[in-house]
């Protein structure tokens, strides 16, 4: 394991010199327990595993690049991504690089999330208490919590949206319907989440509201 800890380490001290707060690359209340905010997390918690993910990436980087000299970096990687016991081919150990280099790039740099297709900070929430349903006569909402509206030509002012009038929540709840149907399940409370969604979500694997 002696490769694994010097990595490590090396990975730490290169992180620490360039450490990057959780709000650089989320939108992330760090002050409320409430409605999924991370205040019982607390911000210097929130930015320690920040960077610990970062020089998780950073040894994953080096693990790989000493696979082929190093029987310990293929005990390493071995377990995780070997298939039938093979050992793993540069295409493959090329594929698990470029993996770990582009969440090491995007901690240090930012860039699109979503499979390339938004360029704005994602959602991190601490809990799902977040998560809010409605049905398809409900108000749509923006990002930002917000109805939304539109004018209306016939009545000569703006009027509320509804979630059934917006396209992307009706292929949601025909999905969720198919898939009920699918199961046997009951179809009368197929509701979609009430939030855009496109708008890039995380929700991190913390325990639930009040553990350390």
């Amino acid at each position: 394991m002696r490769i694994f800890q010097t990595s490590f380490h090396l990975a730490c001290l290169c992180t620490l010199a360039t450490a990057v707060l959780i709000t650089d690359r989320f939108n992330v209340d760090v002050t409320s327990r409430m409605d999924g905010g991370c205040g019982w997390v607390g911000e210097q918690k929130l930015n320690e595993i920040f960077e610990e993910c970062l020089t998780l990436a950073e040894t994953g980087i080096r693990v790989v690049n000493d696979y082929s000299t190093s029987k310990e970096a293929a005990r390493i990687l071995d377990p995780f991504f070997s298939t039938g016991g093979l050992r793993l081919t540069a295409r493959e150990r090329n594929q698990i690089k470029a993996k770990y280099t582009r969440v090491r790039d995007w901690i240090q740099n930012g860039g699109l999330v979503n499979g390339g297709r938004k360029d704005k900070k994602p959602l991190l929430f601490c809990h799902h208490t977040w998560l809010q349903k409605g049905t398809m006569a409900d108000v749509a909402r923006r990002p930002d919590g917000s109805d939304m509206d539109k004018w209306d030509k016939s009545l000569k002012r703006r009027v509320k949206i509804l979630i059934r009038e917006i396209p992307k929540y009706v292929r949601q709840q025909r999905v969720q319907q198919t898939t009920l149907n699918a199961q046997g399940k009951p179809n009368s409370i197929a509701v979609p989440v009430g939030i855009p969604p496109d708008i890039p979500t995380l929700i991190p694997t913390l325990g639930k509201q009040g553990e350390g």
